[in-house]
This record gives C-alpha cells, sequence and structure tokens, in this order.
C-alpha cells in the first residue's frame, strides 16, 4: 500500500512538473519514484513517468534529457538510501547481491502468458464490480476526449496503473 501511495504522489509530482517545468518538481518526481522502488521491487516500473513527463511538455531535447537524468539521479539515490545494502552489497559482497537479484528474478520470471493475461483480466473484473468497471470506462473515455493539457496529466496518472496490471498479467 505504501509503494502504491508513493506511486500515485510520483504521477502528482510529474503533473506539478508539466505545469512548472522547473528543475526542483522534476528531481521531487525522481525521488518520490526512488521512494517508490524503495519500498517494493515491482514499483521500479514507476520510473516510466520520468521519461513521459519530460516527453509531454513542450521543451527542448537536451533540456528534457537533463530533466530525465537528473530525476532518475535523484531517483537512484533515494534508493539507495532506502536500501542500503544494496550499494553496500554491490561493493563488498557481489556474490550476496547476485544471489538476492538472481531470486528477485525467478520470482518474477514470465511463466505462461496466456494464462496469465485471463487470470489478470478475471481478477481485474471479478475485483472492480460494476460501480468500478463503469468508472473505468468513464475515466478511459476522459482520457481520450478531453483537453490536451489534461489529457497529458490523465496519462501521467494512467501510466503507473497500466503498467502495473501489465506486470501483474505477466
Amino acid at each position: 500500500l505504501a509503494g502504491a501511495v508513493l506511486m500515485l504522489l510520483a504521477s502528482l509530482a510529474a503533473m506539478r512538473y508539466l505545469d512548472t517545468g522547473r528543475w526542483r518538481d522534476a528531481a521531487v518526481t525522481g525521488a518520490l519514484c526512488g521512494a517508490a522502488f524503495g519500498m517494493v521491487l515491482p514499483a521500479l516500473l514507476v520510473f516510466i513517468l520520468l521519461p513521459a513527463m519530460a516527453v509531454l511538455r513542450a521543451d527542448r531535447w537536451p533540456r528534457r534529457i537533463g530533466i530525465v537524468l537528473l530525476a532518475i539521479a535523484v531517483g537512484g539515490a533515494v534508493y539507495a538510501v532506502t536500501n542500503p545494502y544494496v550499494p553496500i552489497n554491490a561493493v563488498f559482497h557481489r556474490d550476496l547481491l547476485r544471489s538476492n537479484l538472481g531470486n528477485s528474478g525467478r520470482f518474477y520470471a514470465v511463466k505462461d502468458l496466456p494464462a496469465g493475461l485471463w487470470n489478470a483480466i478475471r481478477l481485474t473484473i471479478e475485483g472492480a464490480g460494476p460501480v468500478f468497471a463503469i468508472a473505468g470506462v468513464i475515466g478511459w473515455l476522459l482520457l481520450h476526449f478531453s483537453p490536451p493539457a489534461l489529457r497529458k496529466k490523465l496519462i501521467l496518472l494512467a501510466l503507473p496503473a497500466v503498467c502495473v496490471w501489465l506486470q501483474s498479467a505477466l
């Protein structure tokens, strides 16, 4: 739950960056992405917000690249602070880190894609119920038929949710 909340806060910070274009807001977005990833491994996908927010804001490409690199650096630093054993083991105990990463990789490995997709669809329908299913359809329509400025913000809000759903399906 804490990881999900941090992912939502990262989406809100990315929306704020769209409004302001400030480096500070990009850094806050990166920090929240790093905190979410530090809380729970599957939240790594929230980092997709960083290039998305840079692409969705009209700006020069060198500045966009700088914004993304800054946000990634801040997010990586926050992850390292919240999980100090990772950089420590990377330097002093590489075999232990390699073993831990191997275990995580096997845990999150894709095994049966069609069955996973069907299971994710079934659980989404069962878990959502009719009220939330209708709300989801309305949200999807809002995304497509909203003014461009609002559409960009809705994309930043939906992007982590879609990625997490796809990750669950895989």
